[in-house]
């Protein structure tokens, strides 16, 4: 694994580009996302150009989650804040940079996870620079220190001064500002971190400035200079400060020297931010100087350079609005998903219970209503004994009559029951065999006295996945009905199977008086009859027992013509 060091921002970005192509050749994902988050400190410190910088920051993200890295998400969850943080959003930073904690308060206290929560604090101290937010600042700023202090980190408690020292300076307490900013340039003088000492002699420069004692700002401002070697966005800073230094004195020649040095180094670098500050540093002093043709020159810059700003202010102000807007649709759909959850639940729950109401209601009523049924019948069976040859015909006849239609409302009642039972019961699956469920069928019916003239053939019939019961109800009430509705001398009813679409298909023919075309529907229907009671006995309740059979295990049924004459049932279940 290579050494990767700490961004200290100076080193080029066409070194950092280059070495994340080395690592993504290489394959070594771990490199790969440290150095992703280098460059986009790089973007969003040197460059400020946030969209590119929170760009490598994501993939430096997804890098982290593939290797499931705690340490490597706090990274990037740091990286995140520091972009954040440079647009202004500081709200979205602080959230950022706690949910880093969140994920360190989880691990194991070592030293490691005690170093990145010292960073973390010290970077959300950094957050709070109003002076209302002292108190908050200030509360951070001990956590960080207290943890540095404990660790026996020095450069750490260096950058805790700086904090501190950048505090006071914009609440213009530039005595302790000067405090911390000489402490903590004793801390990076023992380490040489002239980077570091580098940025705290700009800062000191800045203050010496605001207290008027220029010979102190120009002397720091100087060392500044020196020190940030090859970082061009610090050097250019504290080129700038000096010329503004030495304007303000009226130095304008030695002034121009160092503006001029300040702005070849910010555009060649792209430094976009801090060459907006030059060309008005630079401005000035041509106004000073009463340079009116190579003002009007460069303030056309500084326009262009402004309308390069607003362009993309804009089309990021424009890219956040539509991310908000999409976010503010994704929540509203998520509520409404929610709701209608929770609606469809409750549905739910009010038919589970008018299914379990219905269910005993079918229960109860079929045995509430066979009751008296049989009661009439034994009436009519004891009565039918006791007045054996006492009755005339039409007498007789009235009596069979009640007989005959307590049975027929007794078999409605049973098919009822049995429909219901199908539409609301639950039901087991498992392989049936057809064949042997076929076999069986026929054996019922052609044990029946009116049958023994009939014939039932099958061909070599699959296995279904399916309710054993159901399926055999399903074929004997085809079959039977096949029989029934069959005027030949030598009744025939044939059934075959095809596979299709992960389904099997069956037709059940027979050559009996067949189905009209108008009624090849109707004859689904619960208590549909094509033909009186005289003709063909039944409750018109047996195809629908079928079709819902059939639909309960998510298959089709339907009728055509058989081309011999009679009908064809088809049915489909699946394989």
């Amino acid at each position: 694994m290579a050494d990767i060091k700490p961004y200290n921002g100076t080193e080029p970005l066409h070194k950092l580009l280059k070495r994340a192509r080395l690592f993504e050749r290489k394959k070594q994902p771990n490199e790969l996302c440290q150095t992703y988050l280098h460059i986009s400190r790089y973007y969003s410190e040197r460059e400020i150009d946030t969209d590119k910088a929170f760009e490598f920051a994501e993939k430096a993200t997804e890098l982290a989650e593939l290797l499931n890295d705690d340490f490597l998400r706090v990274d990037c969850l740091y990286a995140k804040a520091v972009v954040e943080r440079v647009v202004g959003n500081v709200a979205f930073a602080l959230t950022l940079l706690q949910n880093a904690l969140q994920i360190l308060h989880r691990l194991e206290k070592t030293k490691k996870v005690m170093r990145e929560q010292a960073g973390i604090f010290y970077r959300i101290a950094t957050l709070f620079f109003k002076p209302e937010e002292l108190k908050q600042r200030m509360f951070y700023l001990r956590k960080a220190y207290k943890l540095f202090k404990l660790l026996n980190n020095e450069q750490g408690i260096g950058f805790c001064y700086i904090v501190a020292a950048n505090y006071y300076f914009r609440n213009k307490d530039y005595e302790r500002a000067i405090k911390y900013n000489l402490q903590s340039t004793e801390i990076f003088t023992r380490s040489n971190d002239r980077t570091l000492i580098a940025g705290n002699k700009n800062n000191l420069g800045n203050i010496y400035m605001e207290l008027q004692e220029f010979d102190k700002a120009a002397e720091n401002l100087k060392v500044a200079i020196e020190y940030f070697d090859s970082n061009q966005h610090g050097k250019s800073m504290a080129l700038m400060n000096l010329g503004d230094c030495y304007m303000q004195q009226g130095m304008m020649q030695e002034a121009k020297q160092f503006l001029n040095k300040a702005y070849l180094i910010s555009r060649k670098g792209k430094l976009k931010y801090v060459l907006y500050s030059v060309l008005e540093l630079q401005a000035t002093w041509l106004h000073r100087q009463k340079r009116y043709k190579l003002l009007s020159e460069k303030q056309q810059e500084i326009i262009e350079l402004k309308n390069e700003f607003f362009e993309k202010e804009k089309a990021k102000s424009q890219k956040e609005l539509e991310l908000r807007f999409e976010l503010q649709e994704k929540d509203k759909e998520a509520r409404m998903l929610k709701q209608r959850t929770a609606e469809m639940e409750a549905y739910t729950h009010k038919l589970e219970m008018i299914n379990n109401e219905l269910k005993t209601f079918a229960h109860v009523a079929s045995h509430d209503l066979k009751e008296p049924l049989r009661g009439i019948s034994s009436f009519v069976e004891l009565l039918h004994r006791r007045t054996a040859g006492k009755l005339n015909d039409e007498e007789k006849e009235y009596l069979n009559y009640i007989h005959t239609n307590t049975q027929r409302m007794g078999n409605i009642i049973k098919d009822l029951l049995e429909y219901t039972q199908i539409e609301m019961g639950e039901r087991s699956t498992n392989y049936v065999n057809v064949q042997e469920v076929v076999n069986h069928v026929s054996d019922i019916l052609k044990a029946q006295p009116e049958n023994i003239n009939v014939s039932i053939h099958a061909e070599k019939l699959p296995s279904v996945r399916a309710n054993q019961t159901e399926v055999e109800r399903l074929l004997l009430n085809l079959i039977a009905n096949g029989i029934k509705y069959n005027k030949s001398d030598k009744p025939e009813v044939r059934i075959s199977a095809k596979r299709e679409d992960g389904f099997y298909h069956f037709m059940v023919s027979d050559n009996g008086i067949g189905i009209s075309k108008q009624y090849r529907k109707k004859v689904f229907e619960i208590f549909q009859r094509l033909h009186s009671r005289n003709e063909y006995s039944g409750t018109g309740i047996g195809l629908a027992i079928s079709k819902k059979i059939v639909e309960n295990h998510g298959g089709e049924i339907w009728v055509d013509a058989n081309d011999g004459g009679g009908s064809v049932f088809h049915f489909t279940l699946p394989a």
